[in-house]
C-alpha cells in the first residue's frame, strides 16, 4: 500500500512531527529525522514507525545525558536547550543488520556497546523505551505519535486515551492516492476479466474481532487510495491471529513471513481473510493437501513493493508451492525512486520502477 497505492506522506510527516516534539520535551530541538534516514530504516526492514520513533527517542536520551543524566520523558512540554546540535541517528543505522531480531531490542544492544559508561538506571530507562514502543498504553512516546497519526477524536474513540493536541489525523491531511485515475480505470478493468484476480498486502494496523487492539490504519489507505472494496491483509488481522489462535508473538506472520503472501494469493480466490490465513498456516505447517493449492498451478503472480520485505515473503510463498508441486511464474516489482530503496530492492529483484502508472497495463490482457 504504502509507497506503490499511496504516497504515505502522513506517515513520514507524523514520524519527523513525533520524533521532534519528543526532542523538545528532552530539550534538543534541533533534531530531526530526515527523509533518506526514514528510507534506510525501511530499507533495513524498520518498517514500523514505533520502533522508528522509540529508537530516535533513545538516541535523544543518550545525546542529552551527556550534559545532563536526570533527564526523562516527563511532558513534551518545551524544556530548556540542553543540546544545540542533532542527535547522530546515522552512525546508529550503518551498525544495523537485517536480522530477525525486533528492532528495538537490537537498537538497544547497539546503544549499550555505543555507551558503556551508562548507569544501570539509563540502561533500564532506555530498555523501557524501547520494549514498551508497541504498547499503547504503557509507552511514554507511541500515545503522542498515535494521535497524530488518526487524530485526536479517532485516537479517543479508539484507545478511550485523553488527546494531548486537537490534531487531524496525518493520515487523511497528507496521505496522496499514487494511482492516476487513468491507471486505476485500467487496474479496475482488468480485474473484471475472470482470469485476474488482486489483493492488497499491506503491515498497516488494520480492525480486528472485538477483544483485540489494532488501530484502522489499513482502511484509510484504502479510502485515500480509492479502493475501498479490493481485498486486503494488513497486520491487525495477523498479528490478532497470531497472537490469540496461535499463542505466538504477533508479528510473527507479517511478511517478510511467506503466511502474508500465501493468504494475499488465497483472498484473491474470494476467500474470506480468516479462511486464507489459515489454510496459509496449514501450508506453513505441512498439513494442507495438494488440491487446495492447484488453482495456483502454472500462474502468474505479479508483487508491486516499496520494500524488501513483500518481495522475501512472495519470494517464500513461491519456494513453498514449489515444494508442493505447484509452480508458479513469480514476477517481483519494486517500486520506488529513492536511492537507498532501490538499492536494497535490487538484491531482490533487478525490475525496478519509480512509479507504479508507469507500468504498461494493457500487458496483462495477454497473461496467459
Amino acid at each position: 500500500m504504502d509507497g506503490v497505492l499511496l504516497d504515505s506522506i502522513g506517515y513520514r510527516k507524523a514520524l519527523q512531527t513525533s520524533v521532534n516534539r519528543i526532542a523538545v520535551g528532552l530539550g534538543a530541538p534541533h533534531t530531526f529525522l530526515s527523509e533518506n534516514q526514514i528510507a534506510k530504516f525501511e530499507a533495513l526492514h524498520v518498517t514500523n514507525e514505533w520502533d522508528t520513533l522509540a529508537i530516535c527517542t533513545a538516541l535523544v536520551l543518550v545525546a542529552v545525558w551527556q550534559i545532563d543524566s536526570q533527564i526523562r520523558i516527563n511532558s513534551l512540554h518545551p524544556v530548556k536547550t540542553i543540546l544545540s546540535t542533532q542527535p547522530d541517528f546515522n552512525y546508529l543505522l550503518d551498525q544495523f543488520t537485517i536480522d530477525n531480531s525486533l528492532p528495538g531490542d537490537k537498537a538497544l544492544n547497539i546503544i549499550l556497546g555505543m555507551y558503556p559508561e551508562l548507569c544501570e538506571d539509563q540502561r533500564n530507562y532506555l530498555t523501557y523505551i524501547l520494549s514498551s514502543c508497541r504498547d499503547i498504553y504503557s509507552s511514554p512516546i507511541l500515545p503522542i505519535h498515535q494521535e497524530i497519526i488518526l487524530g485526536s477524536q479517532v485516537f479517543h474513540d479508539y484507545y478511550n486515551l485523553k488527546p494531548i493536541y486537537n490534531e487531524e489525523s496525518f493520515l487523511l491531511k497528507f496521505d496522496r492516492p499514487k494511482l492516476k485515475p487513468k491507471t486505476l480505470s485500467l487496474i479496475l478493468n482488468l480485474l473484471k476479466l475472470p482470469i485476474n484476480a488482486g489483493c492488497v498486502m499491506t503491515n498497516r494496523p488494520s480492525k480486528t474481532p472485538p477483544g483485540y487492539l489494532s488501530s484502522p490504519e489499513a482502511e484509510l489507505g484504502l479510502k485515500c487510495a480509492g479502493i475501498e472494496t479490493f481485498p486486503y491483509i494488513s497486520s491487525g488481522i495477523l498479528r490478532w491471529f497470531s497472537h490469540v489462535i496461535l499463542n505466538k508473538p504477533n508479528l510473527s506472520l507479517l511478511k517478510p513471513n511467506p503466511i502474508h503472501a500465501l493468504a494475499s494469493l488465497r483472498m484473491c480466490l474470494g476467500e474470506s481473510v480468516l479462511e486464507a490465513i489459515e489454510k496459509s498456516f496449514l501450508m506453513i505447517q505441512g498439513k494442507s493437501k495438494k488440491a487446495d493449492w492447484s488453482r495456483f498451478n502454472q500462474s502468474k503472480i505479479v508483487v508491486f513493493e516499496d520494500s524488501t520485505k513483500g518481495l522475501l515473503s512472495a519470494k517464500a510463498a513461491q519456494e513453498l508451492l514449489q515444494a508442493f508441486g505447484i509452480t508458479t511464474d513469480l514476477d517481483l516489482v519494486g517500486v520506488s525512486s529513492n536511492p537507498i530503496k532501490t538499492e536494497a530492492l535490487g538484491k531482490i529483484t533487478s525490475k525496478i520502477i519509480d512509479d507504479i502508472n508507469n507500468i504498461n497495463w494493457e500487458t496483462y490482457h495477454t497473461l496467459p
